[in-house]
């Protein structure tokens, strides 16, 4: 997922060895309070939850911690293979799941090196092309592909 600005991966047997492992780490990916969260468990579909306050490092755990409790693994298992562009800068990208497909969207924006952006433009496996845009800037790779996942899972349920 990602906190702010900050991709995260954490893995677990279950929900309480979860919360614990997002405990030990979540300090690594946050700095201080909170107040967007972004993330899937175990291949589902994406949690976007804000607040118009702060999160602290174990009301973000629990957050996780209660969808991993509420969450059954998803019957999605075909292949993602979304080509597009952001702005005018070529990306492509391949996964099997959310998770991949979250760490592998923010290695292609990066790598488009694109400052601030408000377009992106994307097909998911050779669907037609879907224009995207923001009435502000995204200012990060994680912010844009915060907004192609949004609406990539709207199309795979």
């Amino acid at each position: 997922g990602i906190v702010e600005d900050n991709a995260f991966t954490f893995s677990a047997r279950d929900a309480s060895e979860l919360y614990i492992n997002c405990l030990t780490d979540i300090r690594r990916v946050v700095y201080g309070s909170s107040d967007e969260l972004f993330f899937s468990v175990n291949n589902n579909r994406f949690v976007n939850a804000q607040t118009s306050g702060w999160y602290n490092d174990t009301q973000i755990c629990s957050i996780i911690e209660q969808e991993a409790r509420r969450s059954v693994m998803t019957n999605y298992t075909a292949p993602m293979r979304i080509v597009g562009s952001l702005e005018r800068a070529p990306f492509q990208m391949e996964a099997f799941d959310r998770a991949t497909l979250l760490n592998n969207c923010i290695a292609a924006f990066t790598a488009t090196r694109q400052g601030s952006t408000d377009e992106l433009t994307f097909s998911l496996n050779g669907a037609p092309f879907q224009r995207i845009t923001t009435s502000g800037w995204w200012n990060t790779p994680a912010r844009a592909c915060k907004a192609l996942i949004q609406n990539i899972d709207a199309i795979i349920r």
